[in-house]
């Protein structure tokens, strides 16, 4: 698969099984890990979602949806882990399902099949293929509500009191540099009265 995604894959999907590949081994990791979440794997996780965000063009916005349903659900699990100093031990039973999700639902609805087979069946190896992701779709956006809930009922959600102490954390750990262009970023320009 490694010589299929990064040799013969078209150039604009290279990326796309990168960030793939580094979701899948970080997911797989927390979900086996017994150590405290830190600062890093969330982290780690938001920079993979913000370079997969940029891999997606070729999917529809419901393909796109899902993908984001299923990381906002990842990221806030990370975010109260965080917060409240949890150990990855306490939420492997959402993990592991997760990565399952995303490796055996998700991911195949995500791929850019479409747009890279060729061949003398190309159609019906599209058909099949069409076939098999409308299924993993419904499932995976049943399964998305699923996860959703059980993490809701253990009481996993994050709070708004805890979004604002990783906000504040987030900002208490900002370089002077990245200070600086924060608040150039948020200055508001004003004009003169005449």
């Amino acid at each position: 698969m490694r010589w299929i995604h990064y040799v013969i894959a078209p150039d604009p999907f290279k990326n796309f099984y990168r960030c793939h590949d580094e979701l899948i081994d970080v997911l797989g990791n927390m979900g086996s890990s017994q150590t405290l979440i830190a600062g890093h794997p969330r982290d780690f996780v938001g920079e993979i979602i913000t370079r997969y965000n940029t891999n997606l063009r070729h999917l529809s916005s419901e393909r796109q949806s899902l993908f984001f349903d299923f990381t906002d659900i990842l990221e806030e699990l990370l975010l109260v882990a965080r917060v409240r100093s949890l150990k990855l031990a306490h939420l492997r039973i959402y993990l592991v399902p997760m990565k399952n999700l995303y490796e055996q639902k998700i991911y195949p609805c995500l791929t850019p099949f479409e747009q890279t087979v060729h061949g003398d069946n190309k159609e019906e190896e599209l058909k099949i293929f069409r076939g098999k992701t409308e299924g993993y779709l419904s499932a995976a956006i049943n399964n998305i509500r699923g996860l959703n809930s059980m993490i809701s009922e253990a009481g996993l959600k994050p709070t708004l009191d805890e979004y604002d102490i990783d906000i504040a954390n987030g900002i208490n750990n900002l370089s002077e540099g990245e200070m600086i262009a924060l608040n150039g970023i948020f200055k508001t320009p004003t004009r003169p009265f005449l």
